[in-house]
C-alpha cells in the first residue's frame, strides 16, 4: 500500500510537473549586514534550489566571492521532486511549487555577526510548457536573516501568469491589495486578537509585507515564528508589541503518565518551551496566548491507566501515580469496598467494557477507571499550566484547543486513529471541559469552530459551556477563548463577524485566528486562499476588531452575570453508550462540528439550548453532575434542565431536595432511567409522580419523526386560544403511567406526552419525547408551539435582563442579546440570527443603575425613550450585529 501510494504521488507530480517552466538560474550574494560596516565578501557560498543529483532533479550551484553561481537547470525532473515533497505533496490543485533557494555561505553570517545576507538570483532561458520559450530575464533579490530564499514557480499561467517570483512578490502580488482594502479605526487593546504570519523562508521583506498586511486588519497580537530579533524588530515596527506561540502537548499529559509529578522536570521544560521567545528579546507579558496542547485525545487500549498506574517498586512517579489513583476514588466518596476488595491496595484500573460489565463491581471498576483518564489528564495539564507560569508569569494566557465539541470524555470504539481497529475495548478519550475547569488545566478555557456561517450561533453554545467550566476552578481566575477558523467561513454576509462577536459577547477574553498562512507554507489549514475568492470576508474581520476596540471600555472588564436557567450537562452516560455492541463505530466526538448528530440525550442538550438561547434569547448556564449534590450550585437557579439517562445516585436525591425547595425541574424522555452505573432506578421518576416504560438511547444522525401531540385544555398558549394546538414529537418517546400530575399535552394515541406536577414547594414538567429536537426539526408550526411551551415554563423566572420587541409590540426571536457586567457601566450586544434586517428593534434592558450616556457602536450615541423602574428602552436599527454601551 505505501508503495502504491509513492507510485501515485509521483504520477500527480509528474503530470502537475509538465505545465512548470524550466528554466536557468544563477546566484549570488552582493553583501552583508549587521552593526558593523565592511563585511567581507564571503570565501564561498553554496546555492541549492532541489536537492539531489542533475539525473534526481537536483539543482545547484556554487559562486565565490561576489560573483555569480554557475548556471544550474530547473529541469520536468526538479519540477516533479519538489512536488513529491512537502507542502507540495498536499497542495496538487495549487497553482504553483513552492521552492527554497538554500544559500550557505562561508564564512557564515553567524560567525561574521551579519544580521543579513543580501542576494541576487537571475532567471533566463525559461521555457513555458513543452517549447515556448519565454524571452525574458527575470531578476530577483532577497534580504536574508537565515539561510533561506522562497520562491514561486507558477505551473498554471493561467491563474499564476508571473512564471517565477519571490514569496515576497507573490504575497503582495495575491494578498496585498486585498489587505490594502481594509482599515480599523480603533483597534483592540485589551482583548488578545491574533493571527499568524507563516513567512516560510527568511527573506526581510517577506516578513515585512506579510506582517504588515496582518497589522492592518486591527490585531492585537502576532504570532512569528520563528522567534528571532528579527522578526521581533518587524513586529514592533507594525506597532504591534504583542505576540504568541505555544507547543503541541506537554509531557505525559495525554494520558497522564506521571511524568509531570516531577517539578524539576517541568521547570526545566518549561523554561525550554519559552527560552527562544526571551532569546529574540520579547519580555514575559508580551505573550498574549499560549497554546499548551492542540486537540488533546489518547485511546484505549493502548494509552489506558491500567498501562500507567504501575504495581511494582517503580520510583517516586509511580508511587505518585497510585496515590493520585487512591486519592480520585477517595474523593469520590468511594471505598476498598466498593470494588470488592479490603485494602486500596487492591484496587487496580480496569477499564474492561466487553463483554458487558454485569456485577456492580465490575461496572465500578470500568466506570471509574476510564473516569480517571479524563481527570489525571487535567491534573497533568494543570500542573504545566503552573510550571509555565512560573517562567512568564500569573495568569498568563494559557490554552489547551478541545476539538471535542460534545465535550465527551469518553467515546467507544476504535474510532479516529487508534490501531486497535478490532479490538472491544477500544476507545477515544479527551479532556471533559468540566473536570478541565475545575482543576485549573489552563488559564483558558478554548475550543475552535471549523463550521460554516450558517452554523455561527454555534459559538453561542460552545462559549456557555467553555464559561460555565471556566468558573469550576476554584481561583476563579481562568477565562474563555477560541480559535475563530475563516478557512470554513465566508458564505455568508458578516457570517464571521457574528462568529467573532458571539465569542466576546459571551464573555470570552481572547480570539486567535487558524489561520492566514499563507496556505502554500501550512496546506489544508489557512484562509489566504479564501480571501482571494472572497476579499469580503477579510473587511467582516476588520469590522468585528473596531467594534470590539470600540466597545472595549466596558466590553474587557464585563463579566457575564448568574442565569436563573441551568442545562445539567450529561457526564456519567458518555460511558455506557453503545454498550450492546462490541466494536462501536457510531459516535465521533473529535471533530464532530454538527451537534445536532450523535446520542440523542446530548443532541437534546443543543436543541434546548438554541430554543432558550439563541431563539428566545434567555440567558441560559450549564452545570455538570458533580454540581447537582451541592445545595449552594442549585440555589441560584430557578430552572433547570435534565436529559441523561445516566444520573449519579447523589445527583438525583440533590435535584429532587431542590424541586422540594422551589425549583422548578423539566426532564425528557428516559431522563434518569439509570444511575452513574447504569442501573435502573426509578427514583427520579417516581419522585416527580411517574412511571415511565424503558427504551434504548439512539444514535442519530437526522432527528426522526416519531409522533403527534396535542395541548391539553387548560395549558394556555398565545396561538393555542383554542387549546387544540397539534405539533409533531421527535425524538424516542416514552409511555406514562400512573401519573399522579395534570397531563398538559397528549400523543395521538391518548397517552400521557407531557405532565406537570407539584413536587413539595417546586414544580416538575416532564416531556416523554424531546422538545429540543423537536424544536430542532419540526415544521414551523411545531418550532412556534415547542418554543412557546419553552417560554411559557422558563420566562415567568428567567429575570431576562434584555427583553427584544418590534415595532408592533411583539416579541423578536432569534436576535440575541447576552450582557456583561461591570463597575464601569453594562455592554449588551445584539446578534441577529433572524434573518432579517430591522430598521427599528426596540430593547427593554434591566439595569440597576439610570444609565449616564447609551452609545451604539454601530450608530453613536441614543437616546432612552423610556427609563421605568430600572427598564431603559431604546430604539436601535439592526443588521448584522452592534454592541450597546450603557455607561454609569
Amino acid at each position: 500500500q505505501n508503495k502504491m501510494a509513492i507510485v501515485m504521488l509521483l504520477l500527480l507530480a509528474g503530470m502537475a510537473s509538465g505545465q512548470a517552466p524550466t528554466f536557468m538560474w544563477s546566484a549570488r550574494v552582493t553583501s552583508f549586514e549587521g552593526d558593523k560596516n565592511n563585511f567581507p565578501a564571503p570565501n564561498k557560498t553554496m546555492f541549492e534550489l532541489v536537492r539531489g543529483t542533475p539525473a534526481t532533479g537536483g539543482s545547484s550551484g556554487e559562486s565565490n566571492g561576489t560573483g555569480w553561481s554557475t548556471p544550474s537547470a530547473f529541469t520536468k525532473a526538479s519540477a516533479t521532486a519538489l512536488l513529491a515533497d512537502y507542502p507540495n505533496s498536499y497542495m496538487h490543485g495549487f497553482p504553483a511549487i513552492v521552492a527554497h533557494l538554500s544559500v550557505k555561505t562561508t564564512p557564515t553570517m553567524e560567525s561574521l555577526n551579519a544580521t543579513f545576507c543580501n542576494i541576487d538570483v537571475q532567471i533566463t532561458n525559461i521555457v513555458q510548457g513543452q517549447d515556448t520559450k519565454v524571452q525574458q530575464t527575470i531578476s530577483l533579490t532577497g534580504r536574508l536573516f537565515g539561510g533561506s530564499l522562497g520562491i514561486m514557480i507558477s505551473k498554471n499561467v493561467t491563474l499564476r501568469p508571473v512564471l517565477v517570483q519571490t514569496m515576497a512578490e507573490y504575497n503582495k502580488k495575491w494578498y496585498g491589495d486585498i489587505f490594502a482594502k481594509v482599515a480599523v479605526k480603533t483597534r483592540p487593546k485589551q482583548f488578545p486578537v491574533v493571527d499568524r504570519f507563516i513567512g516560510g523562508d527568511n527573506d526581510y521583506n517577506n516578513w515585512v509585507s506579510g506582517v504588515s498586511a496582518l497589522a492592518s486588519l486591527g490585531l492585537n497580537g502576532i504570532e512569528m515564528d520563528p522567534y528571532n530579533n528579527v522578526t521581533r524588530q518587524i513586529l514592533l515596527a507594525q506597532g504591534q508589541n504583542l505576540t504568541s506561540g505555544g507547543i503541541y502537548s506537554p509531557p505525559g499529559a495525554e494520558p497522564d503518565t506521571g511524568q509531570s509529578f516531577n517539578m524539576s522536570y517541568m521547570n526545566a521544560w518549561a523554561a525550554n518551551s519559552v527560552a527562544s521567545y526571551y532569546n529574540a528579546g520579547f519580555t514575559a507579558h508580551q505573550m498574549t496566548a499560549f497554546a499548551l496542547a492542540d486537540e488533546p485525545g489518547w485511546y484505549f487500549p493502548s494509552a489506558s491507566p491500567e498501562n500507567y498506574v504501575p504495581w511494582g517498586n517503580e520510583g517516586a512517579n509511580a508511587d505518585l501515580k497510585q496515590k493520585e489513583w487512591q486519592a480520585f476514588l477517595i474523593n469520590n466518596g468511594l471505598s476498598p469496598q466498593d470494588f470488592g476488595a479490603s485494602a486500596w491496595t487492591q484496587v487496580k484500573p480496569d477499564t474492561t467494557r466487553w463483554p458487558i460489565p454485569t456485577t456492580l463491581i465490575a461496572k465500578k471498576k470500568f466506570f471509574w477507571s476510564s473516569r480517571f483518564s479524563s481527570y489525571s489528564s487535567a491534573q497533568a495539564f494543570s500542573r504545566a499550566t503552573s510550571a509555565l507560569e512560573k517562567v512568564l508569569y500569573k495568569d498568563v494566557p494559557i490554552y489547551v484547543n478541545f476539538n471535542n465539541f460534545g465535550g465527551r470524555g469518553y467515546v467507544p470504539g476504535p474510532v479516529g486513529n487508534n490501531r486497535n481497529k478490532t479490538d472491544p475495548q477500544a476507545a477515544m478519550l479527551s479532556l471533559d471541559w468540566f473536570e478541565m475547569g475545575r482543576a485549573r488545566g489552563s488559564t483558558l478555557i478554548w475550543t475552535e469552530d471549523w463550521f460554516g456561517d450558517a452554523e455561527a450561533s454555534q459559538w453561542s453554545y460552545y462559549v456557555a459551556r467553555l464559561r460555565c467550566a471556566a468558573a469550576l476552578s476554584p481561583s476563579k481566575d481562568v477565562q474563555v477563548g477560541g480559535y475563530v477558523v475563516p478557512r470554513v467561513s465566508g458564505e455568508l454576509p458578516d457570517g464571521i463577524l457574528k462568529k467573532i462577536l458571539s465569542v466576546v459577547a459571551g464573555g470570552g477574553k481572547a480570539l486567535k485566528y487558524f489561520v492566514f498562512g499563507p496556505e502554500y507554507n501550512f496546506p489544508g489549514n489557512c484562509y489566504s486562499e479564501r480571501l482571494i475568492s472572497n476579499p469580503a470576508m477579510l473587511e467582516s474581520m476588520a469590522k468585528a476588531h473596531g467594534m470590539i476596540g470600540a466597545a472595549e471600555e466596558l466590553l474587557w472588564p464585563g463579566k457575564r452575570g448568574p442565569s436563573r436557567i441551568a442545562i445539567v450537562y450529561p457526564r456519567s452516560s458518555f460511558y455506557w453508550d453503545e454498550q450492546d455492541t462490541a466494536v462501536p463505530h457510531s459516535i465521533m466526538d473529535c471533530t464532530n462540528t454538527n451537534m445536532a448528530s450523535g446520542v440523542d440525550y446530548l443532541v437534546e442538550v443543543y436543541a434546548l439550548y438554541r430554543a432558550l438561547a439563541v431563539t428566545l434569547n434567555i440567558p441560559v448556564d450549564f452545570l455538570d453532575e458533580d454540581q447537582l449534590s451541592d445545595p449552594k450550585a442549585l440555589r441560584p437557579y430557578s430552572t433547570i434542565f435534565l436529559t441523561a439517562p445516566d444520573i449519579p445516585a447523589t445527583g438525583v436525591a440533590g435535584v429532587l431536595s431542590w424541586v422540594k425547595s422551589g425549583g422548578r425541574l423539566v426532564t425528557v424522555s428516559n431522563t434518569g432511567s439509570h444511575d452513574a452505573y447504569d442501573e435502573p432506578s426509578t427514583e427520579l421518576a417516581s419522585g416527580l409522580g411517574f412511571i415511565e416504560s424503558k427504551r434504548d438511547r439512539r444514535v442519530i444522525g437526522t432527528i426522526p419523526y416519531t409522533n403527534n401531540g396535542t395541548i391539553a385544555p387548560g395549558f394556555q398558549l398565545p396561538m393555542c386560544a383554542d387549546n387544540n394546538c397539534t405539533f409533531q414529537c421527535m425524538g424516542n418517546y416514552t409511555t406514562l403511567s400512573s401519573v399522579s400530575g395534570t397531563v398538559v399535552a397528549t400523543f395521538q394515541n391518548g397517552s400521557p406526552a407531557t405532565v406537570w406536577n407539584q413536587v413539595g414547594l417546586g414544580e416538575s414538567i416532564h416531556f416523554a419525547w424531546m422538545p429540543g429536537m423537536s424544536f430542532l426539526r419540526g415544521s414551523n408550526g411545531t418550532n412556534t408551539t415547542v418554543l412557546a411551551m419553552l417560554d411559557n415554563i422558563t420566562r415567568q423566572v428567567s429575570s431576562t435582563p434584555v427583553v427584544v420587541f418590534g415595532t408592533d409590540n411583539a416579541p423578536v426571536w432569534s436576535v440575541e442579546t447576552p450582557m456583561l457586567q461591570s463597575e464601569e457601566g453594562n455592554v449588551v450586544s445584539l446578534l441577529n440570527w433572524n434573518g432579517m434586517n430591522f430598521s427599528s428593534l426596540y430593547l427593554n434592558v434591566s439595569l440597576p443603575y439610570t444609565p449616564s450616556k447609551i452609545v451604539s457602536v454601530e450608530t453613536g450615541p441614543l437616546k432612552a425613550s423610556s427609563i421605568n423602574k430600572g427598564v431603559v428602552t431604546v430604539e436601535v436599527p439592526l443588521t448584522s450585529a452592534d454592541i450597546l454601551l450603557f455607561y454609569k
